[in-house]
C-alpha cells in the first residue's frame, strides 16, 4: 500500500500544478507535450524490452485500445477541469467517486459484508452528493456544471483504467513502467485535435518549463506510483486509499490561493475519516486480538 500513499501526496501537488498551468496555457497543448515526454521517458526506461512490450500490445490489441481510451478519458478532464472549478473540488469529485466505486466493488466481493463497510460507503456517497449540490448552489453557472460533469466522467474512466491496466499487466506479464510506456498513444491525437487554432503559447519560452513540470509531477512520477499501487494493493483497495487525495490538495490550494471555503475543508476532512474508518476498525481489532493473544501466552 506504500505506493498508493505516495501517489496521494504527489498527486495533491500535481492537482495544484494543473490548475496553475491551465490558467496560463491551453490544457490540450500542455497535455499533448507532456504525454509525448512521458512516452519518451518510459520507452527509454524500457529500451531493452521494447520488442516484448510492443509485441504484447499487438497480441492484445483490444485490451490495449480500451486502455488507451480510458487513459484519454481520464487525463483530458484532469487538465481541463481544475482551471474551471478549482483543483480541490475537481480532485474531491474525482477521487471520492473513485473511492465509492472501489468500496462498492470491495463490499460486493467481500464474503463478510460488515455493517461498518456499508455505513462507510453510504457516508462517502452522501458527502460526494452534498459537495456537488453545494457547488451548484453557490456557483450555478454552466462552467460549474460542465466542470462537475467532466469530473464525474473522468473518475469513471479512471476506475475503468485501473481495472483494465491491472488485467492488461496480468495478461501480458508487463511491469508497471512497461504499461506506462504504451498508454498515452491515443491521448496524443485527441489532444492534437483539441489544440486551439492559434496557440501562441505552444512555442512560448515558458512552455518547456510547463512541459517538464507536467511530465514529472503529473504524468511520470504519480503514474508510476499509481500503477504500482494497483499492482500491490489491487485496483479496488488502491481506489479507496487514493480517495483521500482531496484533503491534501485542499491544504495546498488553501496555502497557495487562499480561497478554500471552510465548509468544503470540513467535508474533505470528514471524507478522510469516513473513508478510512473500516480500515482503522480492522487495524484496532487486529491489534486488540494480538494483545490478548500475547497476554494469554
Amino acid at each position: 500500500m506504500l505506493y498508493s500513499w505516495l501517489y496521494v501526496f504527489i498527486n495533491a501537488l500535481s492537482g495544484l500544478l494543473r490548475q496553475v498551468i491551465g490558467s496560463v496555457a491551453p490544457p490540450s497543448s500542455v497535455l499533448l507535450m507532456g504525454a509525448i515526454a512521458s512516452i519518451l521517458f518510459f520507452n527509454i526506461l524500457n529500451i531493452h524490452r521494447l520488442k516484448i512490450i510492443y509485441q504484447s500490445c499487438w497480441e492484445n490489441k483490444s485490451s490495449w485500445i480500451v486502455l488507451g481510451i480510458a487513459v484519454a478519458g481520464l487525463w483530458l478532464p484532469a487538465f481541463y477541469v481544475p482551471p474551471m472549478i478549482g483543483a480541490s473540488l475537481y480532485t474531491f469529485i474525482f477521487f471520492s467517486l473513485l473511492g465509492c466505486l472501489g468500496k462498492g466493488m470491495l463490499y460486493l466481493k467481500s464474503p463478510q459484508k460488515t455493517k461498518i463497510s456499508l455505513y462507510s460507503l453510504i457516508g462517502l456517497s452522501g458527502l460526494l452528493v452534498t459537495v456537488i449540490l453545494i457547488s451548484l448552489y453557490l456557483y450555478p453557472t454552466q462552467q460549474e456544471v460542465e466542470g462537475i460533469g467532466l469530473s464525474i466522467f473522468g473518475s469513471i474512466m479512471g476506475f475503468i483504467y485501473a481495472k483494465q491496466s491491472a488485467q492488461f499487466a496480468t495478461k501480458t506479464h508487463l511491469s508497471a513502467s512497461s504499461v506506462l510506456a504504451v498508454r498515452f498513444y491515443l491521448t496524443i491525437p485527441i489532444s492534437f485535435v483539441l489544440l486551439p487554432a492559434q496557440d501562441h503559447l505552444l512555442f512560448g519560452s515558458a512552455h518547456p518549463i510547463f512541459v517538464i513540470a507536467v511530465a514529472i509531477f503529473c504524468l511520470i512520477v504519480p503514474a508510476y506510483f499509481s500503477q504500482k499501487g494497483i499492482e500491490k494493493a489491487g485496483p479496488e483497495m488502491n481506489a479507496v486509499i487514493i480517495s483521500v487525495t482531496p484533503f491534501f490538495t485542499a491544504i495546498l490550494q488553501s496555502l497557495y490561493f487562499k480561497n478554500i471555503a471552510w465548509p468544503y475543508f470540513v467535508i474533505y476532512s470528514t471524507y478522510v475519516f469516513v473513508a478510512t474508518l473500516p480500515v482503522s476498525v480492522d487495524w484496532f481489532a487486529s491489534r486488540r486480538q494480538a494483545d490478548l493473544a500475547q497476554e494469554v501466552s
